[in-house]
């Protein structure tokens, strides 16, 4: 996964917005023969409600990895660590074909 995003930012450079990196990195996805899905809404529980917006994940990876592109001009010290969108992604897996057993 990170060889392909290295590619793409080789191919594309810095400065463009996150839907066409993400286009880029779902063809190199199927390039490199990575099964992906791209813009997964995942419902969103909590304690017997669902609520009407879902999470929307970017892309899933092997059915396992979850992807959240990123574009920013500049790196704060701050956004330095990587975003957890999700801690669990087996909590959802059951209703969206997802499995998590890296």
């Amino acid at each position: 996964m990170i060889g392909a995003a290295i590619e793409v930012h080789r191919h594309k450079g810095p400065g463009l917005l996150e839907e066409i990196y993400e286009k880029c990195l779902m063809r190199e996805f199927e390039i490199r023969g990575m099964p992906a899905v791209n813009q997964v809404l995942v419902p969103l529980e909590y304690k017997g409600v669902t609520f009407d917006q879902p999470l929307r994940l970017d892309a899933i990876v092997d059915r396992c990895l979850i992807v959240e592109i990123k574009a920013v001009e500049c790196v704060l010290g701050s956004r330095k660590q990587p975003a957890r969108k999700v801690n669990r992604l087996d909590k959802i897996a059951g209703d969206r074909n997802v499995v998590c057993r890296c």
